[in-house]
């Protein structure tokens, strides 16, 4: 089988491309060809380096979506790979239109079938963290308040037309927890309810050499960006870094708000800013727990990546799959969004119990292996062949 992975940007550091490359490798482990499709790309994040032999990568000639370059191109790589199955892994983008219209004219000549992912939380976005407090901040939230109703319904209406726009023509709209499928249902109606189906993202699965011994060593992965909520983290640090002598906080990664974030973490004597880095690994290897904070997130590929090391997670219930990855009170913490108090203390609570911690790490290992690759792409691959799968053709 012909699989084509389609998507915004590859190779690049983002949990899209993880789970890509993760697909990938288990597919052609399986027996089955695979080329990646993307408009752009970010060096040296060393995912390219993973594909095995029988997995190509491809970037189209512009990254203007729509432009004839990339039609005649993207027309000329289906003509050549012959792709049984399509994967669309960015359905909150708008490069759908250059699909569908490549697959309508190749539908013609060969059987496909057409997968699209949403790999965010649906209408997360729509919780916007409070500004801090100034005048111009609370006039604008008042304004906000007022014009809310009818934003909602416009928004709404803008969100349900994209997704039924895209299930319309796919096979299955698949996302990642049974929490997300029903917002995903009401958007597009009944009438396309049907072929809203729930895959979960793989987690890596990791050797007992590579977990590493861990250290008095609290770690966050990801994107310096506002919506990951790293100030929160460090306003929970703050508060108990006196208190738990010993222990360190190590930041990974790169973004917009890195200046800010080391403006808060002036007066802390134990935070890390280690910048962007191509094998996070090394740090979960020897990282005793990690923190998610965000505003909302999908399936987040660290989290997962970090329990397989394991690193107990300590997480705001702000996203409808966490409960689905983190079982409370055995492989991790979850807190009530957002209260740093309760943050904090169930971090010091993990610092100081160093019982409850192992134990949650072995449980937080065993936790992921049901979300490993080749279970997952079992998953996919009862999909491919499922004679249920409808389509509109």
């Amino acid at each position: 089988m012909n699989v084509l992975f389609y998507q915004h940007q590859y190779p690049a550091f983002g949990g899209i491309e993880t789970v890509t490359t993760l697909l990938a490798r288990q597919f052609v482990k399986d027996g089955h060809r695979v080329k990646i499709v993307s408009f752009r790309h970010r060096d040296g994040t060393g995912l390219l380096e993973q594909l095995p032999d029988g997995a190509t990568w491809q970037e189209l000639p512009e990254e203007r979506f729509d432009s004839a370059a990339n039609m005649t191109a993207l027309s000329a790589i289906f003509n050549d790979f012959v792709p049984d199955v399509v994967i669309f892994q960015d359905s909150y983008t708008n490069i759908h239109t250059l699909l569908f219209e490549v697959i309508a004219g190749y539908r013609a000549r060969h059987k496909v079938k057409v997968f699209a992912v949403e790999h965010n939380e649906p209408l997360g976005t729509w919780r916007l963290r409070k500004a801090d407090r100034n005048l111009w901040t609370v006039f604008c939230r008042f304004v906000k308040i007022c014009i809310w109703p009818y934003y909602k319904r416009r928004r709404l209406k803008i969100e349900a037309g994209r997704r039924v726009e895209i299930a319309k023509f796919v096979d299955a709209y698949v996302v990642l927890a049974d929490a997300y499928a029903k917002t995903v249902r009401e958007l597009v109606g009944p009438v396309l309810a049907g072929r809203v189906l729930v895959i979960p993202n793989p987690a890596a699965s990791v050797s007992a050499k590579a977990k590493g011994e861990k250290e008095n060593v609290v770690l966050f992965v990801g994107n310096l960006s506002v919506t990951k909520g790293v100030d929160r983290m460090l306003k929970a640090w703050r508060s108990i870094e006196r208190l738990v002598p010993g222990w360190r906080f190590r930041i990974v990664g790169d973004g917009d708000m890195r200046t800010r974030l080391e403006l808060l973490s002036l007066g802390l004597y134990h935070v890390d800013f280690l910048g962007a880095q191509a094998e996070p690994s090394n740090y979960y290897k020897t990282a005793s727990i990690f923190l998610s904070a965000s505003d909302y997130e999908g399936w987040p590929m660290t989290l997962c990546e970090a329990m397989s090391h394991g690193c107990v997670p300590v997480a705001f219930d702000s996203f409808g799959a966490l409960r689905e990855i983190v079982e409370n009170g055995r492989s991790g913490l979850i807190v009530s969004a957002f209260n740093i108090r309760a943050f904090s203390n169930a971090l010091r609570k993990l610092m100081i119990d160093q019982s409850m911690l192992k134990q949650m790490s072995g449980a937080a290992v065993s936790g992921m292996a049901s979300f490993g690759a080749q279970l997952v792409a079992q998953r996919w691959y009862e999909l491919f062949s499922c004679s249920k799968v409808r389509a509109a053709r």
